[in-house]
């Protein structure tokens, strides 16, 4: 038995001794708590849906997630201002492409990749944009939720639900020879 001789101080031990196993959240699981925690979820997501305000909250909260992911993932190519490479790489900045395709698509290039020319704004790239199917279907959804929304862009936000629907039509990408 550990003996400690002193001065109370109550910042340190308050005196107080539980004979109990501390099983943290795992004590909670199936208790009406967590039932009422669900509950109060379900509840808030249904006033988002009919309230066009929080709903636009939870765009704002997407594009700064996005941003993360494209700062990450997609900015060594397409730039950190979203202005591409020069007759390499087209822009996503003011983008009449992206302009012109719908989510969809959108979310079908980052999972399968592109390859072959693509006019944007007035000029004509052709080169190899690699499958991007390693990410998330939120991180996919968030990212595209950025672009949509970023360097002169206005779109609509992504939906998760989106992703993982096209995710599964589109064939994953072949192996090469170095993998």
């Amino acid at each position: 038995m550990l003996k400690v001789e002193g001065p109370a101080n109550l910042l340190a031990y308050s005196g107080k001794e539980v004979d109990a196993v501390y099983l943290g959240r795992q004590a909670e699981a199936g208790t009406d708590s967590e039932k009422k925690v669900a509950s109060l979820k379900a509840a808030v997501a249904e006033e988002i849906k009919g309230n066009p305000k929080i709903a636009g909250l939870t765009k704002e909260i997407q594009i700064e997630k996005g941003k993360a992911v494209y700062m990450q993932t997609c900015f060594v190519c397409h730039q950190p201002e979203g202005q591409g490479l020069v007759g390499q790489i087209p822009p996503l900045a003011k983008s009449d492409f992206l302009a012109k395709i719908d989510n969809e698509e959108k979310i079908r290039g980052v999972l399968a990749g592109r390859t072959g020319e693509v006019v944007v704004n007035g000029k004509t790239y052709n080169g190899v944009m690699i499958p991007m199917n390693y990410l998330s279907d939120e991180e996919i959804a968030n990212v595209l939720t950025y672009v949509n929304n970023s360097w002169g862009n206005s779109g609509e936000p992504v939906k998760i639900q989106d992703v993982t629907r096209v995710r599964k039509e589109v064939p994953p990408p072949a192996k090469s020879n170095f993998e």
